[in-house]
This record gives structure tokens, C-alpha cells and sequence, in this order.
């Protein structure tokens, strides 16, 4: 039996409470974990580090403890906040390693509190600290629980915890690892060397804490990321470009191949975080291409031109991108002055996050639009031709507009399964118009930038994003959500405009104008959800005003709409079933809902009783088939020496005395070279059998202690 010392479990109960404490400050600092009360949360600590140091001071204290993790285990998921505060733990550390390494985010953001997951690593580092140093085992046993909290706080240099828990876990570490040997080996030696250990260690660490302070921390590694990052975003558009033939959101490209737009991928990853103050659809503005080939959209170069800002500012938007890239995304309309190179903000700062105010109208500005008119004479021909039987009745600018958003609207459905071009076509805006029944984003931007530029109206193609917004909420963006639209010059404004061409998924709908999701990213409560206002004097403002094509979010609106519809036909259902239902209780017509079954408290409480008792014997029966495979494993002489140390126990449980010739035969095992004979190995069986036959013979209460707690068999 191993030597016990009351001061070696008192040191363990120790180290035990300071590991428990500084993990659960560690995670609640470094990841700004709310909890309800800390002095409670303390407490917990100071109780799991002391029950367990008391409970692995007796030789079978871990089946106490295994009952009680097991009851608080299924006590913490019986109640259902422990998943939550995981989920949301998960979430937080996952969107952070996203931000900085673009790892893919798991978990949901569900609560704000996160006291039963504290309790919970307080009571794994109590239990795996005083289990390491009570029962003299490994330091690297403990390691897992320490270290954990402690790595995932490190990896980044802004989730750093506060400064008396990083020294209280890096003291610790310093001591465990120092009297590692001395504690298995020497546990009489172990309080002192701990002792005299721990004021050296706790002086040099405090000084290694004034010369090199977290204020000067830097991640040297910050750099290569951003290498790593863009190297890898560079290959990962390739890659996607090339199996989904389609845009990828990384607009890095100066020609889009429209022959190669067929089906787009399902191969989904997250792009950027957008926070805006405000609730609504923002479009981010990538690139815009102004060269239109036929079978391309190309961006001519050389272009440099200040895009439409805003006027007073009455809004803001937040980008916050997963790697740092050679584009700016731009909403509209921004206050701030945006020039654009070759069809795009230049991030020539390399940011990984910016932020823009963003107003409600556009102001004018003259512009060479010259460049936005051009067309291939082929298609001039025939969208000229288009264009003029889609627009002859209409008298004005707006309205030709109009008209031909709504034809290229009507002329498919929207699917992101569209096959690519047909071989033999020489000019994509044709072939969709004519030949497509389908189509996507780039389809019927493109068809309508064609065709208002043969209507003589400046338009050019826009890739970007498109992001329905929560106002002051983070929202994540994924390629997915990469979309292309149609910028068209107001003449008479002087300023470019958004035309949204694409429908809904799978529908054909009518919606609210460019101009009127603009004034709903930044005053959305001046409208309803169809687009109207509340108020007359703005509905007259809003008629004078210059208006733009329907802004519907493929595979949003209408969609919505329709299973809004029918949500709301059932529910008038149900509800009428459940008030007739209720006339016929009242009338004495029907049979009243009965309450549902509660399981008594006391039925949990005497079910966790009967499995406790259950575990009785089936851990008493486990540990004597271990003895007894022990007793024969080895050789002649092991297994001597391995029965002697069983003979010793087993005669200090009993209190029988235990015959000399069995401490003779272990020596001579141990220290002689003479090999044990069958005969010399079956006095240890004899004396075995006689220790069980005097259980047999106790009181019942002491042959179940016996056999089924202390394992005698």
C-alpha cells in the first residue's frame, strides 16, 4: 500500500483550487465570458478542490467521485444551459480563429452566460490537479486541462487574459513540472521541496512580468498569416472558378470568361463580417467591368474616376474581411470619397477591416460615362433592335429603364443550375434571351447592361455582394452570397444607380425600386415591407424622385412571401380547430386536456439510488477478475512476488495474521536465483482460500463490504 500523506493532499488541495481559479479566469477574461457571480463561482472552486483532495485520500475515494461526476453531469445536461453556453463558447472561439486564420465557424450564439460551463472546467482542473498530485501520478496527466484554456487564449495576441490568472497558471506549471520526480518518488520530501521551490519561482516569474508586460506583446507570426492567407485565397478562387464556372466573390480578375458560367458550386466558405447600424439589403460593391465582348466582360484599364458618395451621412456599415485582399468593398452610398481604379477601390493599405458612413441620397457628379455605351456592332444590332420594341412607347428616360428590367426579369426563371452557353453561340445576353429558359445574377445583368447600353443609357456589369443586414449585429458573409447587378448613369442626377434585374428563385415578382431599398438601409422604419411608406408626404417625395428597377433578393422575397402564405393559411387552421375545440370543453361536448404528467422528484432521486447500488457489485465484480488475472500473470517468481503484495492486503482487510513462510517464499522470489516451484506458488492459493472462507463467515453486512466494495475475492 502507497505511503499517505495528509500534506501532500493538502498541498494538492492548494494547487488545485489556483489551477481551478485561473482557468476559469483565464477563459472569462481572455473570451470576455459573463458570469453570474464570481464570488459563487470561487466557491465552487474552493469546494471541488477540496472534495476531491479529501475523496482521493482514501484508497477507493474515485468511486465516490465517479458518482458524483456522473450525477452532476447529468444534473448540468438535465437542465439544458450547459449545451447552450458550449454552443456559444464553440461559436466565440470559432468566429475569432476565423477572423485571424479564416478556420470555418461552428456553434450557434444562443446566451450571454456562461457560468454553468465555468463550473464545469473548474471542476475537471480540481479533479485531474488533484488526482496528479494526491495520488502521485504524472504531471502530464493534468497538462490537458491546464494547457487547454490556456492555448486557446494564446494563439492570438487579443485574447489575452488578465494578468494575475496568466501568472497564477504559469506559477503552477512551473511548480508541478519542478517537483514532478520528488512527488511520485519521495513524498515525504515533497512539501518542503515545494515550499522552497515556490518563492524562487514566484519572484523570478513576477520580475519575467515587469521587463516583458502584455502591453508590448506582437504576434511575429501576424505577417506570414497574411502571406499564407491571400496565397491560399488566390488558389482557392482559382479552384473555384474552375469547378463551378462561375463568379467566386474574389473580383481580383479583370475578365470574367462568360462562356464558363454554368452551374454554381454548393462549395461554400466565409468571406467577410459585415456590423451595420441599420436593418435592410446592402449591396458591397466589388468591381465593375465596362468592356462587353460577347463572350466576356472585361475591364479596359486605365480607368481612374470618383464614384457617387453620399450626401449627409445617416448611417454606417462595418467590413471586417476573412483575409486581407486587393479590393475594397463599397456600399452605397458612401459619405466617404471613393476613387476607383480599373473598376474597383483599391485596399492599397491592405486592411482587413474598414468602416464607411453611408447616406440615404447620392449626390451628383459629372463623370465621362463614354466608355459605357460601347457595344460589339453584332449585338448593337440586335439588342438596338430589342431594345427600341421593348421601349417605343415609352416617352422618358425612367421609364425605358423600367421597361427593360422588366423584360429581361420576365424572360427567365431564376436557377443556379444553369448550364453554360451552347457551343455554337457567339454572344452570351443573346443566348440567354432567346435561348434560356433559366438563369442566375450574371445571366440577367448581363442582359440588361447589353440592353440598356443599346437603349443609349450608361450601364455597366457590378460584381459584389449582397448582405441582408441586422442593425448593430455582426452578420457573417459567405461566397455564397457573391452577386452581380447592373449600374446605370442618371443623367439628370448625375449620379450611378443600382438596377436589379434578377428575381426571385423561381419567380417572376414585382418589388420595390433601387432607390427605395436605398432609403431602407438607412431609415428602414419609414417603410413597410413591400416597399411603401407609411407616410404621404414622403410617398409624394418619393414619386418626384428618379426611380431605378425592383430590388428583389434571389431566392428571398418572394419565396418568403410564399411560405408566409401558407404558414399563415395553416395557422388560421389550427387556430380555428383549437377554438372549437375549446367551445366543446366548455359545452360539455368534448373531453377536457388533461395535465401533463410530472415524474415525482423523489421517483429521480431513488432511480439515481438504484444505479448507484447496481454499480456496487458490477465494479466489485470488475476489479476481482483484474486481481485474478494479476494473480497468475508472469512468471514463477512475478507472480510470487505479486501474490505476496495480495496476501498482505487481503490479511489486513480480514486481520487475519498471515503465515511467515509466505513473506520467505517472496523473498527468495525477489532476491535469490532459484525459480518457484507449482508447489512453493500454491501456498499463496492456500492462504487465499482461507481468507475467502473466513468472509464466508462474517455478518452479511461485512462479507458486502468485503466482497463488493473492498473487491475481496
Amino acid at each position: 500500500m502507497k505511503h499517505k500523506s495528509w500534506m501532500q493532499n493538502l498541498i494538492g488541495a492548494l494547487f488545485a483550487f489556483f489551477f481551478s481559479v485561473s482557468t476559469v479566469g483565464i477563459l472569462t477574461t481572455g473570451w470576455d465570458l459573463a458570469v453570474s457571480s464570481a464570488v459563487r463561482l470561487l466557491l465552487w472552486c474552493g469546494l471541488f478542490s477540496s472534495l476531491s483532495a479529501v475523496l482521493f485520500y482514501f484508497r477507493y475515494g474515485w468511486c465516490g467521485i465517479l458518482l458524483l461526476s456522473i450525477r452532476g453531469a447529468f444534473a448540468l445536461w438535465q437542465d439544458g444551459a450547459l449545451w447552450e453556453q458550449m454552443q456559444t463558447f464553440v461559436y466565440k472561439v470559432s468566429s475569432h480563429f476565423h477572423n485571424v486564420y479564416s478556420w470555418p465557424v461552428i456553434g450557434s450564439h444562443s446566451t450571454g452566460n456562461f457560468s454553468l460551463l465555468m463550473i464545469l472546467a473548474a471542476w475537471l482542473t480540481a479533479l485531474s490537479v488533484s488526482f496528479c498530485i494526491c495520488c502521485r501520478k504524472h504531471s502530464i496527466i493534468a497538462l490537458p486541462a491546464i494547457l487547454l484554456p490556456l492555448v486557446l487564449c494564446l494563439i492570438t495576441t487579443d485574447t489575452l487574459p488578465d494578468t494575475p490568472y496568466l501568472f497564477l497558471v504559469i506559477l503552477g506549471l512551473v511548480l508541478l513540472l519542478v517537483t514532478d520526480w520528488g512527488r511520485r518518488k519521495n513524498p515525504r520530501q515533497f512539501a518542503s521541496h515545494t515550499l522552497r521551490t515556490t518563492i524562487p519561482a514566484a519572484a523570478a516569474l513576477a520580475l519575467l512580468f515587469v521587463l516583458c508586460p502584455q502591453e508590448i506583446y506582437v504576434n511575429p507570426t501576424e505577417k506570414l498569416q497574411n502571406t499564407v492567407w491571400n496565397w491560399f485565397q488566390q488558389i482557392q478562387s482559382t479552384a473555384e472558378n474552375a469547378v463551378s464556372e462561375n463568379i467566386t466573390g474574389s473580383f481580383a480578375f479583370q475578365k470574367l470568361n462568360l462562356k464558363n458560367v454554368g452551374p454554381k458550386s454548393d462549395f461554400t466558405y466565409n468571406v467577410m463580417r459585415v456590423t451595420a447600424s441599420y436593418d435592410g439589403t446592402a449591396y458591397l460593391r466589388g468591381r465593375d467591368y465596362d468592356v462587353y465582348t460577347g463572350t466576356a466582360w472585361e475591364s479596359s484599364g486605365r480607368r481612374e474616376e470618383l464614384f457617387t458618395r453620399g450626401d449627409d451621412a445617416s448611417g454606417s456599415l462595418t467590413i471586417h474581411t476573412s483575409g486581407v485582399g486587393n479590393v475594397m468593398y463599397i456600399p452605397y452610398y458612401a459619405v466617404n470619397e471613393v476613387v476607383l481604379r480599373d473598376g474597383m477601390a483599391e485596399n492599397s493599405g491592405n486592411a482587413g477591416e474598414y468602416s464607411f458612413s453611408t447616406a440615404k441620397n447620392p449626390v451628383g457628379l459629372t463623370t465621362d460615362v463614354s466608355p459605357y455605351y460601347d457595344l460589339p456592332y453584332e449585338t448593337y444590332v440586335w439588342a438596338g433592335e430589342l431594345a427600341a420594341r421593348i421601349t417605343r412607347e415609352e416617352p422618358d428616360e425612367r421609364s425605358r429603364i423600367q421597361r427593360i428590367a422588366d423584360y429581361v426579369r420576365n424572360s427567365a426563371v431564376y436557377d443556379r443550375s444553369t448550364s453554360a452557353m451552347s457551343a455554337d453561340a457567339d454572344d452570351f445576353a443573346k443566348w440567354f434571351l432567346t435561348e434560356s429558359d433559366t438563369g442566375y445574377c450574371v445571366h440577367f445583368a448581363t442582359a440588361a447592361a447589353v440592353l440598356l447600353r443599346a437603349a443609349g443609357i450608361p450601364a455597366r456589369y457590378v460584381e459584389g455582394y449582397m448582405v441582408s443586414c441586422q442593425a448593430d449585429e455582426q452578420v457573417p458573409v459567405t461566397n455564397q452570397e457573391a452577386h452581380a447587378w447592373v449600374e446605370y448613369y442618371d443623367s439628370h442626377a448625375a449620379v450611378w444607380r443600382i438596377l436589379e434585374a434578377t428575381p426571385a428563385a423561381g419567380s417572376l415578382p414585382d418589388g420595390e425600386s433601387a432607390e427605395e431599398n436605398e432609403s431602407a438601409q438607412t431609415e428602414p422604419e419609414t417603410e413597410t415591407a413591400d416597399g411603401s411608406s407609411t407616410d404621404e408626404q414622403t410617398q409624394e417625395q418619393q414619386n418626384e424622385t428618379e426611380a431605378s428597377e425592383p430590388m428583389d433578393l434571389p431566392g428571398n422575397t418572394d419565396a418568403g412571401n410564399e411560405n408566409a402564405g401558407t404558414d399563415g393559411n395553416v395557422g388560421t387552421g389550427a387556430g380555428s380547430s383549437g377554438g372549437i375545440g375549446s367551445d366543446s370543453a366548455e359545452n360539455g361536448g368534448g373531453t377536457a386536456q388533461r395535465e401533463p404528467f410530472v415524474m415525482p422528484e423523489w421517483v429521480d432521486e431513488a432511480v439515481w439510488i438504484l444505479l448507484a447500488l447496481l454499480m456496487i457489485p458490477v465494479q466489485g465484480s470488475i476489479r476481482i477478475r483484474i486481481k485474478q488475472r494479476y494473480w497468475n500473470r508472469g512468471t514463477p517468481n512475478e507472480m510470487a512476488i505479486r501474490r505476496w503484495r495480495q496476501s498482505v492486503r487481503l490479511a489486513e482487510l480480514t486481520g487475519m495474521e498471515m503465515p511467515d513462510v509466505l513473506e520467505t517464499l517472496a523473498l527468495k522470489a525477489k532476491f535469490s536465483q532459484h525459480t518457484l516451484s507449482d508447489r512453493e506458488l500454491e501456498t499463496f492459493t492456500l492462504f487465499r482460500q482461507q481468507v475467502l472462507q473466513t468472509v464466508d463467515g462474517m455478518p452479511w453486512y461485512r462479507k458486502v463490504f468485503l466482497r463488493w466494495i473492498l473487491a475481496v475475492g
